[in-house]
């Protein structure tokens, strides 16, 4: 895990209150994206009252007061719009959820320097990311914007919504409302570390590959939305002698990405080890290696 951190206290973020998963970037992208007159950055602050209060959450009285506000905007500007604010991130309130921080975090660090030491040389790889949190509980969308649906198909077989589901990324419609739906703003995923690693000097292979994000459902994306904006309120209002709300935001936090069923528990392995499988030999077969995309450099 990226974020030991957020494991231990229960939180969605990190050490810094970074969100990991919009942290993979370069030194440009930082700059240009920290801008508060960017397009998404006022987008994001539109929806501030509602994703950041400025006081202690109060259980109950908060958990009714959220989802009104939902429901309304929801209604009045869309589901997928109101996610997309919230997915796409932002880099400019270091309070505010999915906040993308203003440079690279050391866990990622030590990851690349890890990588880096370790697995330099292959001309070809694949990234497979693990998330839970949205889509159909127990069901698992796998999303990438690197590899032609023919590929994806002959890797992973085809879908269905008892089994698991493609979802497209880049998609910018508001007609879907799958896990995939709304993430087409968003930057800095673990994608990223395909051209940043391609782009290091002590880096000879990373030429070919491709990122894909493997996210299994678990709770309705509202009650997700609703655990993380009580948990940063809690977080950054609640002194740390409000022991007892603290250690309910964290238990309502990982609650609404770890379903405790043995039904949810049995999916997760059994996709996570089957994914796993196919993308290992979909590498290992000879002359894949021309179906997938040459690695652009990114600036590190």
């Amino acid at each position: 895990a990226a974020n030991p951190f957020g494991f231990h206290r229960g939180r969605r973020w990190n050490e810094h209150s970074v969100d990991l998963n919009r942290n993979v970037l370069s030194p440009a992208q930082f700059a240009a994206f920290s801008d508060p007159a960017r397009e998404e950055a006022v987008d994001y602050e539109r929806f501030t009252s509602f994703l950041n209060p400025t006081r202690p959450w109060l259980p109950l009285l908060d958990d009714v007061r959220v989802l009104v506000n939902a429901a309304y905007l929801i209604l009045t500007v869309g589901f997928v719009n109101v996610k997309r604010v919230l997915v796409t991130g932002q880099y400019h309130n270091p309070r505010g959820v999915y906040y993308g921080g203003t440079e690279l975090e050391p866990s990622h660090e030590q990851l690349f320097s890890f990588l880096a030491a370790h697995c330099a040389a292959p001309e070809s790889v694949a990234v497979v990311d693990v998330h839970t949190g949205l889509g159909p509980s127990g069901v698992d969308t796998l999303m990438t914007m690197e590899l032609e649906e023919d590929t994806l198909y002959s890797i992973f077989g085809t879908p269905s919504p008892s089994s698991f589901l493609f979802g497209a990324m880049s998609d910018t419609s508001g007609g879907s409302d799958g896990a995939a739906a709304g993430y087409d703003k968003s930057f800095g995923h673990t994608s990223a570390y395909l051209p940043l690693m391609h782009a290091r000097p002590d880096v000879s292979g990373w030429t070919r590959g491709f990122e894909v994000t493997q996210e299994f459902g678990t709770i309705p994306g509202v009650l997700v939305a609703k655990a993380l904006i009580a948990e940063n309120s809690v977080w950054h209002h609640a002194p740390e002698v409000h022991g007892r709300l603290r250690t309910w935001a964290a238990q309502a936090s990982r609650a609404a990405f770890y379903v405790e069923t043995p039904q949810w528990e049995e999916s997760v392995v059994q996709r996570g080890v089957t994914v796993f499988g196919q993308v290992s030999r979909f590498l290992a077969q000879e002359g894949n290696e021309g179906k997938l995309k040459a690695i652009a450099s990114e600036e590190v």
